[in-house]
């Protein structure tokens, strides 16, 4: 009998269907891809089909290699938002090292799986889906700026340590309402009809052949 859950079956599946499963391949959803496998759990307990759940897991994976294009074009553009929005705190993360120590590759990897209760995760993948891949720079922006109290008396690295675990309701409330409102003030329109939608300041750093 097979005592592997549905959503690692599914990610193993995609894999075998796009030839990427090897010997050495995790066989635990959350050891092979964390940040999917969080997000086809919460397909498949939406959806309760397993090929709806199949189709949605091979979309997130094509969106999750885009996000691996314009990872370094995404961090720019989150500290370039940031140094807008709030010198103050732009200056005391360069200041403190603290940049390297939060953690938004991951959640730009994972579309916020990690750290953002359900329902605030859905209106982000919405939009991503749509193609507004930039909108999570901009929520990510909406966070730190959401936790600038926190942030600003931290003095190190270690003082960060489980500042960004699980959010509460407040704060991830709080975190996407601003990131869609910068999203929106970027000078793009928060939905994207076709490809994947980027900020001027993606388009003017993406380098042309």
């Amino acid at each position: 009998s097979c005592d592997l859950d549905v959503p690692t079956i599914l990610l193993l599946t995609y894999l075998l269907h796009e030839r990427r499963l090897l010997s050495s391949t995790p066989r635990e959803g959350k050891l092979i891809n964390p940040g999917l496998y969080a997000l086809t759990q919460l397909m498949h307990e939406i959806f309760e089909d397993e090929v709806e759940t199949f189709w949605c897991l091979t979309g997130l994976a094509q969106l999750q290699t885009a996000v691996g294009e314009q990872l370094l074009l995404m961090v720019q553009l989150l500290q370039n938002c940031l140094e807008k929005e709030d010198p103050t705190l732009f200056e005391h993360l360069q200041k403190k090292e603290l940049w390297p120590h939060i953690p938004f590759v991951a959640w730009f990897n994972a579309f916020f799986s990690d750290i953002m209760p359900d329902y605030f995760l859905l209106s982000v993948l919405d939009r991503v889906a749509a193609g507004c891949l930039a909108v999570m720079v901009y929520v990510a922006a909406g966070l730190l700026l959401a936790m600038r109290r926190t942030l600003l008396v931290c003095p190190g690295p270690s003082g960060l340590a489980g500042q960004f675990e699980k959010l509460d309701m407040g704060m991830c409330e709080a975190a996407v309402q601003r990131g869609f409102t910068l999203w929106e003030q970027s000078g793009c329109p928060l939905l994207a009809k076709d490809g994947i939608s980027q900020s001027p300041e993606l388009q003017a750093n993406t380098p042309t052949e």
